[in-house]
This record gives C-alpha cells, sequence and structure tokens, in this order.
C-alpha cells in the first residue's frame, strides 16, 4: 500500500504480513518478508526505499545488494537519495536511461556511489525553507516598523523642544534638514519607539 511504502524496511517487517510473497523473476523462485528480516542487518532494514518505490525499487534488491558485500547501507541510502532528487531536479540528463532501478544497482554492484553535484538533502531544503520565510518576515517587519515611523515621528519631532533637540543632537544647526531628520529619526527608533514596541508586547 501507499502507507507501507513510506516505511523503512524494518517498519514493514513489524507490521502484520498483509502483503503476498515476493517474487525474484531471475532466480524463479519465492522469498517471504520473513526471511528478508532475518537475512539483513539492522542497518540494512533502516533503509528508506521509498523515493524510488515508484521506480520499482524492493527489497529483494536490497537482500541482492547485501548478500554481494560490495557496498554499504550508508551508500546504498545515499545513491537513493542522490538518484531520487537527481530525477526530479535534473530530469533532462536521466531521459537516456529506460530502467532507472537497473542504473542505480549496476553502480552499486561495482563497489560504486551515485552523487549530484547540486543535492539537497530534505533537511537542508526544510532549512532553507525556514531561512527564506524568517528573511521574509523580518523584511516584512521592517516595513512595518518604517510606516510606523512615518505615521508617529512628526508629532514626536513637533513636540521637541530646542533643548531636547540639542540634547540628542548637538550638532543639529549646523545639520542640512535632510540629515537632521535622518538622526532624529534613528533616535526615535531606537530610543523612543522600539521601546514601546517591545514593553507592549508588539515586538521581538
Amino acid at each position: 500500500t501507499a502507507e507501507n511504502g513510506s516505511r523503512t524496511v524494518h517498519e514493514r517487517f513489524t507490521k502484520p504480513n498483509t502483503q503476498p510473497p515476493l517474487y525474484n523473476n531471475n532466480l524463479n523462485t519465492t522469498i517471504i518478508e520473513s526471511e528478508l528480516e532475518a537475512s539483513l542487518p539492522k542497518e540494512w532494514q533502516q533503509i528508506n526505499i521509498s523515493p524510488l518505490q515508484e521506480q520499482g525499487l524492493s527489497e529483494r534488491q536490497l537482500l541482492d545488494l547485501y548478500r554481494a558485500n560490495i557496498t554499504t547501507a550508508e551508500i546504498v541510502q545515499q545513491s537513493i537519495n542522490h538518484y531520487a532528487w537527481g530525477l526530479k531536479n535534473n530530469s533532462d540528463s536521466y531521459v537516456k536511461y529506460k530502467n532507472h532501478i537497473f542504473v542505480l544497482i549496476g553502480i552499486l554492484r561495482k563497489g560504486g556511489i551515485w552523487t549530484e553535484s547540486g543535492y539537497e538533502s530534505p533537511q537542508e531544503i526544510a532549512l532553507k525553507e525556514l531561512i527564506e520565510s524568517k528573511k521574509q518576515q523580518n523584511k516584512k517587519h521592517e516595513e512595518l516598523i518604517e510606516q510606523l515611523i512615518e505615521l508617529e515621528f512628526p508629532e514626536w519631532e513637533s513636540s521637541l523642544t530646542k533643548k531636547d533637540i540639542k540634547k540628542i543632537s548637538p550638532l543639529h544647526s549646523s545639520l542640512d534638514r535632510l540629515s537632521a531628520v535622518k538622526l532624529l529619526k534613528a533616535h526615535f527608533r531606537k530610543e523612543i519607539l522600539i521601546p514601546r514596541l517591545k514593553k507592549e508586547g508588539r515586538t521581538g
């Protein structure tokens, strides 16, 4: 079922056996799941084949690879992940392969490993998405702060006395209007607005 397909080999073994026996056409023999469980060590049972299951990757092929004693579970898992990623993200490079599993198994049976130079793990993709989300949130936050400054600064500025302005900016009188306003806005943001928003629980 689709549910079983998303689990590791080990997880499928721990469920009641509701699936028919697996067949190996090359040997013309049958092998039940309990034999796979007994034959594969834990690290091989933990291999997740779901990224390439639709292409035909099966537990029996894992067993054949393990018995060949040429590669490791870590290399097999990495190759599965990279091949599946490449198939999705570099599809043009994979059009020439009529049988994707035959190609991958062939590399692994020779002791090789399948890698994609641009590969990103699901964890890396999730982190990049989180970072981008944070960037967008921060950008939006800054835009809202700037809008609030534009709304509140004029009233605050008009309430300042000459003494207040001189205290904030001793050289205020020697500055042009643009520079003077910029300096006062920076002070308003840092010393007035942000502390007030934090106190009100409106910003972090």
